[in-house]
């Protein structure tokens, strides 16, 4: 999948992960606005590219820490297998901490999306990108870093538009049907606001918010979870 490589060290990003970087807990700067109350959704959908998978609360304890309660974005799912990035993972850094090759973008958020590959990989909704792929629509992946610098110089765009995902979240063929199976994951198709929100100082998790959205049983788990029932 497209990419732009960090052009620095990031080991201090992997210390950071292994210190319990909890989701929405960094304040780098404001989140994106947000649709009005009521245009936010999400439902249970067969898994495939631009769904979300959404953490069974139990399952993932000491082991994966960075999986407990996480919302993971798929980007490609097919005979070759399954990859993605995890939405409510911040570090502590900025894209300026790690890599030079995005100009512009310096202060905005890095994610931690996962525990496979290198490099930093970028989703936003911004169709007249060059070099983007589309996952879904009004879901796009890699940017040309000039083409984005001058979008947002042109005020046709905000940084806030754009994520930021160190390393990704993958599957070998088979392996996320078998965890699916066992329900280690939920899987859902939910509205794009979700998924291109910065994840910081949210007012409710991410994971707890597209839960109550699927609503049923699903709601009476992020209830439980919190203590509700």
């Amino acid at each position: 999948p497209p990419y732009t490589r960090a052009g620095k060290s990031n080991a201090k990003v992997e210390e950071a992960v292994e210190d319990g970087v909890e989701a929405g807990t960094v304040d780098h700067q404001r989140r994106s606005d947000r649709p009005l109350m009521g245009s936010s959704w999400a439902h249970e959908s067969p898994v495939e590219p631009g769904c979300i998978l959404i953490a069974r609360p139990d399952y993932f304890g000491s082991s994966q820490h960075y999986f407990n309660q996480a919302v993971i974005c798929l980007v490609e799912h097919n005979e070759q297998g399954t990859a993605g990035f995890v939405l409510n993972r911040p570090t502590p850094y900025k894209i300026g901490s790690v890599t030079d090759k995005l100009p512009g973008f310096e202060e905005s958020p890095l994610y931690l999306g996962g525990d496979v590959g290198e490099g930093v990989q970028v989703l936003h909704g911004v169709r007249t990108m060059s070099g983007a792929k589309e996952i879904v629509d009004g879901l796009m992946m890699g940017v040309d870093p000039w083409q984005a610098k001058e979008l947002v110089d042109s005020g046709e765009c905000s940084t806030h538009d754009f994520r930021f995902f160190y390393k990704y979240a993958g599957w070998a063929p088979g392996q996320l049907h078998d965890e699916i199976e066992r329900g280690v994951w939920y899987s859902a198709a939910c509205s794009r606001d979700l998924i291109l929100q910065q994840c910081l100082q949210l007012p409710k998790p991410l994971w707890r918010e597209v839960l109550e959205l699927m609503g049923g049983r699903y709601s009476l788990i992020s209830k439980a979870t919190y203590g509700e029932l």
